[in-house]
């Protein structure tokens, strides 16, 4: 029996005045063997949206983003991926679901061996060995033009900036036309102008690739860019979900403090900030 033959259909959506999902999530519990990282979590997210998660530090948003490419597990609920029951899936089964996906790392993870050409095309070469040499140089060519890095595809990643780094990982993860696109920390360590610059990037995708936008992000200012809703996680389970302004005005406070970088009161820092203002407390009262 083909293995797919038993597997559930999709479910309804959770909202049906919303685009069509391309991700829906049921109850999923996930983490890695045996033991569970998030636990209980149930939301679609949509065809074109840019669906952003957010979360404190060990509050599971990389193990979710690594469930939804299949390298963490889903121990309880169910899991589908444009249409497609991927729960139980084998290994040989989800390599064919990732072809429709990309993945853009935090630090770019180009191959330090390989020319900005020969990074951008590795995707092409490995999955389409006989794809002919002329249609893989055009690709290349293509997606270089679109990110604004022509001219760049003879050098090195160490002859390039941070930022061309990371749009030459935006490249390579768009080069195979994927229908969902995975970010992880696409801002980490840039400074304000060149996040502006990345987040500019992703909206570009969007628009121009009609990708599905999948990102983990810790800068908020960029997350109020680019979201089209936010899930955010706290103590490992779905504390809220939705557009950027019902984050913004959802009454829990532990959510307004992260998003708002606000210290507890029980912050060391913020204890001294408290007692002394923004002024640093001299060596004498630093000593009491």
């Amino acid at each position: 029996m083909p293995e797919s033959a038993s597997l559930p259909p999709a479910p309804p959506p959770l909202d049906p005045h919303r685009p069509q999902p391309v991700i829906q999530l049921r109850h999923v519990t996930c983490g890695y063997g045996t033991v569970p990282i998030l636990r209980d979590l149930s939301f679609d997210i949509c065809e074109g949206e840019v669906f952003v998660i957010i979360g404190g530090s060990g509050s599971g948003k990389t193990t979710l983003l690594r469930t939804l490419i299949g390298f963490a597990q889903v121990l309880e609920g169910d899991l589908w991926i444009l249409g497609q029951h991927v729960t139980t899936l084998r290994e040989s089964a989800w390599s064919r679901i990732r072809e429709r996906m990309g993945m853009v790392f935090q630090k770019a993870a180009l191959f330090d061996s390989l020319t900005v050409y020969e990074n951008v095309a590795f995707p092409l070469v490995e999955r389409y060995p006989k794809m002919k040499p002329k249609e893989v140089a055009q690709r290349v060519f293509d997606i270089l033009d679109s990110v604004n890095l022509g001219g760049t595809e003879s050098l090195y990643p160490n002859e390039i900036s941070g930022g061309q780094a990371k749009r030459v990982g935006l490249a390579r993860a768009l080069i195979d036309k994927p229908k969902i696109l995975l970010y992880d920390e696409p801002t980490s360590g840039l400074d304000p102008v060149m996040t502006a610059n990345v987040d500019g990037l992703i909206l570009q995708a969007k628009a121009q690739y009609e990708v599905t936008s999948v990102v983990v992000s810790h800068d908020m200012n960029s997350v109020w860019r680019i979201a089209d809703r936010v899930v955010v996680l706290h103590e490992r389970r779905l504390l809220a979900l939705g557009t950027p302004e019902d984050i913004q005005s959802h009454p829990d406070d532990e959510l307004q403090q992260f998003i708002g970088g606000r210290l507890p009161s029980d912050n060391p820092l913020g204890q001294v900030l408290e007692q002394y203002g923004h002024q640093r407390p001299s060596m004498r009262e630093r000593r009491l």
